[in-house]
């Protein structure tokens, strides 16, 4: 019992193994600059939606100085591929 629960395992692990991996390529066009004087304060969330626009929750928690040179980014900005 303990040899065949062994098998399993085995030709378990050695189907995961030959599925193909994800290929990932930097697009160094992307993402385009972001319009003039737009600033981000910390991240607070990033996530993919259905339509793979990647959509980031921007705290906008920059400093005075920051807000009286720059224009703070929206809470929510979408970026479209």
């Amino acid at each position: 019992m303990a040899v065949r629960t062994i098998l399993v395992i085995l030709l378990g692990m050695g189907s995961l193994s030959v599925q193909a991996q994800p290929h990932y390529v930097v697009d160094p066009t992307w993402p385009k600059p972001l319009p003039e004087r737009w600033i981000n304060g910390q991240v607070g969330g990033v996530c993919v939606d259905s339509h793979d626009h990647i959509v980031i929750l921007d705290r906008r928690n920059i400093t005075q100085e920051e807000k009286e040179t720059n224009e703070p980014t929206p809470t929510f900005v979408i970026f479209a591929m």
